[in-house]
């Protein structure tokens, strides 16, 4: 048991050190379209089967929003360029949308876009004010 904690643990630190590395422009339109294709795939948390390269934690499709929400949420992105990038979200939250007040840190946003990971399930999202984004976040269910 805690020889298997202890895998998990340094998982998931790998990921979070992968996801924080700086991305080139080149690369950034690399992982966008990629994103992209993955979105397109329909895993089980999208009424699908199991896909592991979209339905796994630190599965590809997590690995690449994560370096999407860490680049694009870093401040210098507007909401146009986001999307431009990734796609129309999958969702808006706003104030007054249910989704509002589940989402985290939304102070001095105006609202939100809202990228499935795994279906409404767990997602990233990119807060926006007057245009531009000021961060990036993940909302999951936990389940």
């Amino acid at each position: 048991m805690a020889e298997a904690r202890r895998r998990v643990t340094g998982l998931l630190a790998l990921f979070l050190l992968l996801a924080l590395l700086p991305v080139s422009a080149d690369d950034l339109q690399s992982l966008a379209a990629e994103y992209r294709e993955l979105r397109k795939i329909k895993g089980h948390y999208a009424g699908g089967e199991y896909v592991e390269s979209v339905d796994k934690f630190g599965g590809r499709k997590h690995e690449v929003m994560a370096q999407l929400g860490t680049s694009l949420g870093d401040g210098s992105f507007t909401e146009a360029q986001v999307v431009e990038l990734m796609g129309p979200p999958d969702q808006f939250a706003e104030p007054g949308n249910p989704w509002w007040s589940l989402i985290r840190n939304s102070e001095g946003s105006e609202r939100a876009l809202l990228y499935y990971w795994r279906g409404g399930h767990d997602l990233l999202y990119f807060r926006v004010h007057a245009g531009k984004v000021i961060g990036s976040d993940w909302w999951m269910a936990y389940e």
